[in-house]
Parts: structure tokens; sequence; C-alpha cells
């Protein structure tokens, strides 16, 4: 596919261009093409963009890509295996639908996400689990300290 700028001029003198994306293929009477679609209407860094990636040019040279929020999978990672390892599915078996249940993981794991993100201290993460209630799951039914280890009391 490529595309394919056609002019048309007009009695009035006025000067049309038409940018389409164009096929080629053979057929027993030779090579033929047809218009995929008419993509004129498009702004101009648009087409440019459409006919680059059509032939076959990267849009974004792999050198100028660069990683933001990187923390954002390994917490997602983390919960994921936190909930395989403690068993959670189990705690939602009998609520509603499969939907509703994934509905439900996501709003948590957003939650939970949340309160990383504005306290990111080992420290800090006792703290949230203890206010979520979550501790008895976490540790095993042991009370968590704020250091995180489960020794002691709540101090």
């Amino acid at each position: 596919m490529f595309v394919q700028i056609t002019k048309s001029s007009r009695q009035s003198g006025k000067t049309y261009l038409s940018y389409l994306v164009r096929e080629s293929f053979r057929t027993a009477e030779g090579p033929r093409s047809r218009t995929v679609c008419n993509i004129s209407e498009l702004p101009a860094a648009t087409r440019d963009l459409i006919a680059a990636s059509l032939k076959g040019q990267d849009l974004l040279p792999a050198d100028q890509v660069q990683l933001h929020d990187a923390l954002d999978y390994g917490g997602l990672a983390v919960l994921n295996d936190a909930w395989a390892r403690f068993e959670l599915d189990h705690f939602f078996v009998d609520i509603g639908s499969s939907r509703q249940r994934g509905l439900l993981k996501a709003i948590l794991y957003s939650r939970l996400r949340q309160a990383v993100v504005v306290s990111p201290s080992s420290r800090h993460l006792a703290g949230w689990r203890l206010r979520l209630g979550c501790e008895g799951v976490i540790s095993g039914g042991r009370p968590l300290q704020r250091d995180g280890s489960t020794e002691g009391s709540l101090g």
C-alpha cells in the first residue's frame, strides 16, 4: 500500500490535491491498483505519518524513546503476585459474576496502588496495610508492625 497524491484542475483554474491510500495487486491482465481510502480531509501531519508508516519507516526513532512511570507495571506485578500468593480469589468466590469479581479486583488494585504512590516508603507501607484492614491476610493473621514485621506489639 502507498499514498498517491492526485492533482485535478477545474475549468475555473482551481487545482485540488487528493491523497489516496492505494493498494497494488497483480491480475492475469497485469498490475492493478485500487483505492483503499481517501485521506484528503486529514491534517497534513497525519497524512505524512500514514505515508511514512506505509513506506515501512519507524514513526519514532528507538533512541528517542524514554521510559516514564516504570514503577506502574512493577506495582501491578507486586499486587498480582500477592493476590495469587495469598489466594485472595477465594474470598470473592461468592460475589456476583466473573466480571464483577474482576472489577472489584481492579478497584482494590487501584486503591492499593494509590496508597503506595502517596507513601512509597516501607515504613508507610505497613501503615496503609493496617488502614485498609488487610494485616490478617498479608501477615497470616499476625499483627503487622509499623516497620512491616510481625514480631512484638504495635507501638
